[in-house]
């Protein structure tokens, strides 16, 4: 569903910029709209994590894989 705070900033700020470029706004809030959300969660934080270890700039896969594998999404940083 759309009710997740995630999902009406992306509403907001990306659809009502006019920058979306989904064809049926109806599928915002789809199971597989909501994964890509997700994932797309997921990879940032494993970035930041990464970077904060090894400097922001362009990291290697490895770096990147050891950022995944120290995510820590506690209740807090999931608000």
């Amino acid at each position: 569903g759309e009710q997740y705070p995630v999902l009406q900033e992306v509403i907001r700020t990306v659809y009502g910029a006019g920058k979306g470029n989904l064809d049926d706004k109806k599928r915002i809030g789809s199971v597989y709209h909501n994964l890509g959300i997700v994932n797309g969660i997921l990879n940032v934080e494993a970035i930041r994590i990464a970077q904060a270890k090894f400097g922001k700039r362009t990291l290697t896969g490895d770096e990147v894989r050891w950022g995944f594998e120290h995510l820590q999404l506690d209740p807090a940083r999931v608000e």
